[in-house]
């Protein structure tokens, strides 16, 4: 059985404007791939129960697509997420830290603490 690997990895269906594609060019181009010829290869090469043809047309209508629409864009950088992310951790670890050294017992976990914090910082 063929491994799916992530849509949104790979650049998949999800990351493009298909509300703004040229269908009418896109069934142009569809229309014109051998699919009959695809379909045999695919039998030669001993694909009996047509899994690597359901791939080979999903991936062919994907490149199609990713040919006539745009890509979608996301707001924000990823690298104020992950900043945002590390503040938020440092801070819940600050007030962990805090409370720990305020009652002054378990100097194991006042240690994991402290090592968590300086691996976020």
């Amino acid at each position: 059985m063929m491994s799916r690997i992530s849509v949104r990895t790979i650049g998949g269906f999800g990351s493009l404007k298909l509300n703004q594609t040229n269908f009418p060019a896109m069934t142009d181009l569809l229309l014109d791939v051998d699919w009959d010829g695809l379909f045999e290869l695919c039998q030669t090469s001993g694909d009996e129960s047509g899994e690597l043809f359901t791939e080979l047309l999903r991936l062919t209508t994907l490149q199609v697509a990713s040919i006539l629409s745009k890509k979608k864009t996301y707001g924000g950088k990823p690298r104020d997420k992950i900043l945002r992310h590390l503040r938020s951790r440092r801070r819940k670890l600050t007030k962990r830290l805090e409370v720990i050294t305020k009652t002054g017992r378990n100097w194991r976990q006042l240690l994991k603490v402290e090592a968590e914090i300086a691996s976020v910082t």
